[in-house]
């Protein structure tokens, strides 16, 4: 009988295996072929992504971005077929020039079992024709370079003031008033779906401890909850208990950061760390640095380095234990593991003759509160520049929404969850600590007006 001829080698053979996912779109020079566990292989050229976005005079071969979903619940082997395929055409248009296209990011969502098989793509029209006839392509979405360029999309409503003046250069009591007469309102730029926000990321709540079952903290794609729990003191739980009205704060920072209606990374994973006992107000004052030291573990146990924030919204303190707190935030931000921490509310100003740790942590971002008229809100704590208080953010008249109902909520333990939001959405896998902070104050802060001394949130 004739021997059968061996299956030829796939491509993706030799593919570097990432340790964690990254939304970084294509190959720079010095990397090789790369995907994270089985999605998509990444093979595009980083230039032949940039070129999508250059003038048309740039780009000859009419290159083009788009998001490409996948049909759930086919094979492993069909999934493959598909990234060969792919990496077939897009090898094949090399003889004509068309050097560089193919996949540029995997947007599959790993967390908790994979719900979504996707990837973007840059194509030629030719390639780009083809793939999108696939049977097993379920979604093909080009994106208009032209309304990329675009600086904004028309003002999209919001229902608080917050999410409004964090858009915005500027913000005053008649900006606040006009806006509240005619309807707050925010920029975003074309193409921004805020639904996808914080995707693969990890937000912890250092507070009380949760209900994950609430529905703003429900996953879109399978209504699962997005919340895991690291419980302090688990022996303090009674079953059935019904929590206290301040038994709910825990949850009320992670609406603001995380919720899925109104919240800003809307698709982010949410761990509850609970530091406080049941039926209480207080904590020890070592809670949040061994809290700290229970999320490293978790950190490296579910891979989140360089992709994870860490929001804590309680008092500092002088104690030993919030002096090793400070020093257990700078040894480990090489790992990029970022910590979000409220100034306080005591109205009083933080230096280093009145200290206040781990706020005095260069590697610690800390958020003041801003009042709806612009200038500080009474009670928060403040500091020369932004060597102390990093960023002020709006801390008054916050509406919260929480389990169908809305509260509105005061104090810098809410300015403290807009701020993590934003910079877990702004890490990707691979950006340094610093280099994630230098971006958001580069970015997204503004010049400090109306009395306040440090930067001020501003995405615009």
């Amino acid at each position: 009988m004739p021997r059968s001829s061996p299956d030829p080698p796939s491509p993706f053979e030799k593919c570097h295996q990432l340790q964690h996912g990254t939304v970084s779109p294509g190959l720079y020079p010095h990397e090789t072929m790369y995907r994270y566990k089985d999605g998509p292989p990444v093979f595009a050229q980083r230039q032949a992504y940039d070129t999508v976005w250059s003038p048309p005079a740039q780009n000859p071969h009419k290159l083009f971005a788009v998001y490409v979903r996948l049909k759930l619940g086919l094979s492993a082997t069909d999934y493959e077929d598909h990234y060969i395929k792919v990496f077939e055409l897009c090898r094949a248009q090399e003889v004509k020039g068309v050097i560089g296209t193919g996949i540029t990011v995997d947007m599959s969502f790993h967390g908790g079992g994979v719900d979504e098989v996707a990837y973007c793509a840059v194509f030629n029209p030719s390639v780009g024709k083809q793939v999108a006839a696939d049977s097993i392509v379920e979604r093909y979405s080009p994106w208009d370079p032209a309304e990329r360029r675009k600086k904004c999309q028309p003002y999209r409503p919001v229902e608080n003031w917050s999410l409004s003046a964090m858009t915005k250069d500027q913000w005053s009591e008649e900006i606040h008033a006009r806006e509240e007469q005619n309807g707050f309102r925010v920029r975003f730029p074309g193409r921004f779906q805020i639904e996808e926000l914080g995707r693969g990321k990890t937000l912890y709540v250092v507070d009380d401890l949760m209900d994950g079952s609430i529905n703003i903290f429900r996953s879109r794609a399978n209504g699962a909850s997005r919340v895991r729990t690291i419980d302090m003191h688990p022996l303090s739980r009674t079953v059935g208990y019904q929590k206290q009205h301040f038994e709910h704060h825990g949850e009320e920072v992670a609406a603001l950061a995380a919720g899925s209606e109104r919240g800003i990374a809307q698709s982010c994973d949410i761990v509850s760390v609970a530091i406080y006992p049941e039926n209480s107000q207080i904590c020890t004052p070592d809670a949040p640095y061994l809290a700290f030291r229970r999320i490293l573990q978790d950190v490296e146990e579910h891979g989140l380095e360089r992709r994870c924030v860490v929001n804590i919204s309680t008092e500092g303190g002088t104690g030993p234990a919030d002096l090793d707190f400070a020093r257990a935030i700078d040894r480990h931000a090489a790992r990029g593991i970022i910590v979000v921490h409220c100034a306080g509310n005591d109205g009083e100003q933080i230096s280093q003759q009145a200290p206040l740790w781990p706020m005095m942590s260069p590697n610690c971002v800390v958020v003041g509160g801003m009042d709806i008229d612009g200038s500080y809100i009474a009670e928060s704590n403040w500091a020369e520049g932004d060597n102390i208080v990093t960023v002020v953010a709006p801390a008054a008249d916050l509406e919260v929404e929480w389990n169908g109902y809305f509260r509105r909520a005061y104090g810098t333990s809410f300015a403290t969850p807009l701020v993590a939001a934003v910079i877990l959405c702004l890490q990707d896998g691979i950006l340094e600590h610093a280099e994630v902070l230098a971006r958001f104050k580069e970015h997204h802060t503004r010049h400090a007006t109306n009395g306040i001394i440090s930067p001020i949130l501003c995405v615009a």
